[in-house]
């Protein structure tokens, strides 16, 4: 008999199997996360065969794509290949963005209609999809339409901060000292603030 398949940490679609859940009709089945959130169960016959890629939420995006009459368009593909990057566990550009801890927001990840209202249409059809931090997720308040000169300068800022002898992430810095990410940023690149000033300030203290 051959040994029984370990399917835990394995990606099929959008699926990764998480725990062994029991049998369905004789057959094992497994516990998945869905990279939209959700949980799912399926057999290993229906992960290995293909018949089921997601919770659901594929044949959700495919019937979109039937009915907004925008699949064409350029902002439709910058918002598939926003889901690519941060889901698509089997291609290159993953570990440099969900890998890494980045999302897409939950508003944006189920409705190209709600990314479309936030964001708008390209001012120019050369503009691509930006992170304005690059240690944050996809979400209205970190993107914007940037051109080629706006995405390669982004990309070249590291964002390395050093505080207290260590060289860090502003992702790292925020749960190194325990403050908001969001807070932590604001307060050292809108407002200014140094960062000492920016870790030690009581969260009610945000006024420059």
């Amino acid at each position: 008999m051959s040994a029984k398949l370990n399917l835990k940490g394995l990606s099929f679609g959008r699926l990764t199997v998480a725990l062994e859940f029991g049998t369905i009709n004789g057959r094992i089945a497994w516990l998945c996360d869905c990279s939209c959130g959700k949980t799912v169960i399926v057999t290993t016959h229906d992960l290995r065969n293909g018949d089921t890629r997601s919770c659901g939420c594929l044949k959700h995006d495919n019937k979109c794509l039937q009915t907004h009459g925008d699949s064409s368009s350029p902002e439709y593909k910058a918002w598939t290949a926003m889901k690519d990057r941060c889901y698509g566990a089997n291609g290159v550009s993953y570990n440099n963005y969900h890998g890494r801890g980045i999302v897409v927001c939950e508003r944006w990840i189920y409705s190209y209609e709600n990314f479309l209202v936030d964001m708008g249409r390209k001012p120019l059809r050369s503009m691509s999809l930006d992170r304005i931090d690059n240690d944050g997720n996809y979400e209205p308040r970190n993107c914007r339409w940037a051109t080629a000169k706006q995405q390669n300068n982004n990309s070249r800022n590291c964002r390395f901060i050093e505080y207290d002898g260590k060289t860090m992430t502003m992702k790292q810095l925020a749960n190194e000292y325990n403050i908001g990410y969001y807070l932590l940023r604001d307060r050292i690149s809108v407002l200014g603030w140094s960062v000492d000033r920016a870790i030690k300030t009581p969260k009610r203290t945000i006024n420059k």
